[in-house]
């Protein structure tokens, strides 16, 4: 079951006023330690145990976004790694679920909503992630984020891939808006 995430309106971000920022989006190859690695492949032990060290590779994206998504993906996806790994309560909201989270965050898969899935991000849902599915749909309105709301949205969906669910659909869960708030304070957002 998919999970939504809303966003407060004044979280929202006007890309109108900012749309210098539009040339600064890269498109670029994911590469770890100078070497590509290939979707699916592991990588060589001493290149993993190096890479969960280093700065962490761009987020893994599959298709095509649409310029802005892929702009704030891009800025707040450094930023959840970072918070991961510096922050304890942060990695401790995956540990508590048995999960690595900065394993989870570099395994994620972001993706456009497929056609049949886009009535899921209707109104203010800017992201969802099925418990346990590393592919994480960000819908137009995660453009309008700001980034460190967009931090906090990446870090929601990485807890969902870790298997956390939430309500309606575990009636003993979360909500969104909790989650959200979890997230913040733990991560120190």
């Amino acid at each position: 079951m998919a999970h939504e995430t809303t966003v407060p309106k004044h979280h929202w971000y006007s890309p109108r006023r900012h749309h210098h920022w539009l040339r600064l989006a890269t498109f670029g190859a994911v590469a770890t330690l100078g070497a590509v690695v290939a979707w699916g492949e592991e990588p060589a032990p001493g290149v993993a145990a190096a890479a969960h060290a280093s700065t962490p590779p761009g987020p893994r994206v599959i298709g095509r976004l649409p310029t802005m998504v892929r702009y704030r993906l891009e800025r707040a996806y450094p930023i959840a790694v970072k918070r991961v790994r510096e922050v304890a309560s942060c990695r401790e909201l995956f540990a508590g679920l048995g999960a690595d989270g900065l394993q989870k965050l570099t395994r994620t898969i972001y993706l456009t909503p497929q056609p049949g899935e886009g009535r899921t991000c209707q109104g203010r849902v800017s992201a969802f992630t099925g418990v346990g599915q590393p592919h994480t749909r960000l819908c137009p309105a995660f453009a309008h984020l700001t980034t460190e709301y967009a931090v906090i949205i990446i870090l929601h969906e990485a807890l969902h891939f870790s298997g956390l669910d939430e309500r309606p659909h575990d009636p003993d869960g979360l909500t969104p808006l909790q989650i959200n708030r979890m997230v913040e304070s733990a991560c120190g957002l």
